[in-house]
Order: structure tokens, then C-alpha cells, then sequence
């Protein structure tokens, strides 16, 4: 069987506090089709960033720029908690002025 593919937002209870995981691809493909959209719009406003909401992004399948765009909206231009394996990964979206984290 074909694995979901599609880009999803899950909250979930964590020992460590919420957390809100993300799954599929996240791509501009993906986000197209007008029911999946509605669907994301929904999730991420289920999921409103907060300092206690943990992101975990191991379960992206893909991420382009207009899904990193779409998150970095979300999360109001500054970066989320992440767990240390994503936060390192992104740290090398650092440098472009789309993903720069904001300083307080």
C-alpha cells in the first residue's frame, strides 16, 4: 500500500508537553488541490504557535519552499521549539532571508 502522502499537522501529547508533528510532503503539488488546502488550513489553526508547543518535523516527507513559507507564516517569523535533530537541519535554512530567524 501507497503511504499518505499528503501534508498533515497532528497535535499530539507528548511527556515533554504538546506537540505538534508534521507528516507527508509539504510541497506546492501537494497543497494544490483545494480540499487538502482547507484540510492544512484547518490543522494549523488547530495548532496556533505558543512557547509551550513543541513542532516535531521528523515525519516530513518533503518540504519546499512554499511549505517552508507557509510554516514561517505560521509561526510568525520566528523559529519554534524544535527538537535538536530538526532544529539542526534547519538551522541551515538560517542564512536566507525567507527562513532568517528573528532576533528579539
Amino acid at each position: 500500500p501507497m503511504p499518505d502522502l499528503a501534508p498533515q499537522l497532528l497535535r499530539i501529547d507528548t511527556p515533554e508537553g504538546p506537540c505538534a508533528q508534521l507528516r507527508g510532503r509539504w510541497g506546492a503539488a501537494e497543497m494544490g488541490e483545494r480540499t487538502q488546502w482547507r484540510a492544512l488550513q484547518r490543522q494549523l489553526a488547530a495548532a496556533a504557535p505558543s512557547a509551550d508547543l513543541g513542532w516535531d518535523l521528523r515525519g516530513l516527507q518533503w518540504l519546499d519552499h512554499v511549505g517552508a513559507q507557509l510554516l514561517w507564516n505560521h509561526w510568525g517569523h520566528v523559529w519554534p521549539a524544535l527538537s535538536p535533530a530538526p532544529a539542526a537541519r534547519c538551522k541551515r535554512c538560517a542564512p536566507c532571508p525567507l527562513l532568517s530567524r528573528k532576533t528579539a
